[in-house]
């Protein structure tokens, strides 16, 4: 009878064990993902700009121009259509491939007026990825990045004084 007992306090040990070293394993798992695809925001800090034109339904072009700064697993960007401005801020992280990722947390507009010539379609994409808990994933381009869902090319701005 006692060698029942010990058979079986055996099996459960051996059981505990397993489930003991399954559990070590998914945990190292899950901390290597995360040192792989935790980058550090540091090397895109600065300042960034992108620039274009939009042509809207009734065929008038408006010029658009965005500023974006990352300063420590921030950003801060600012795009200019005529007098409105959309002042956006949130935080930049990665994604589990890799890449930049931009979380909006605050957003604003500036000056915009009823006849300021934008039609509907144009603030639907100007604030398209601006709303806040909205994700916008970027890509290197070059020495630029790719906004995914924006569909922007940001290039980094050289200050004045820089040569």
């Amino acid at each position: 009878m006692s060698e029942l007992i010990l058979r079986r306090e055996a099996g459960v040990a051996r059981r505990c064990l397993l489930v003991s070293l399954f559990g070590i394993a998914c945990l190292s798992l899950a901390l290597c993902l995360l040192w792989k695809h935790g980058k550090n925001t540091s090397a895109i800090d600065g300042r960034y700009a992108s620039s274009g034109q939009v042509v809207l339904g009734n065929g008038r072009v408006l010029d658009i121009a965005q500023t974006t700064m990352f300063h420590e697993g921030r950003f801060y960007s600012m795009i200019q259509q005529d007098a409105n401005i959309l002042e956006v801020s949130g935080q930049v992280g990665s994604d589990l491939t890799g890449r930049y990722q931009l979380q909006v947390e605050d957003n604003s507009i500036s000056n915009l007026q009823a006849d300021s010539g934008l039609d509907s379609e144009l603030i639907f994409n100007l604030l398209y990825g601006r709303q806040r808990g909205a994700r916008i994933t970027l890509e290197p381009l070059s020495s630029c990045l790719y906004g995914v869902e924006t569909r922007q090319v940001f290039c980094p701005k050289r200050l004045r004084n820089e040569h």
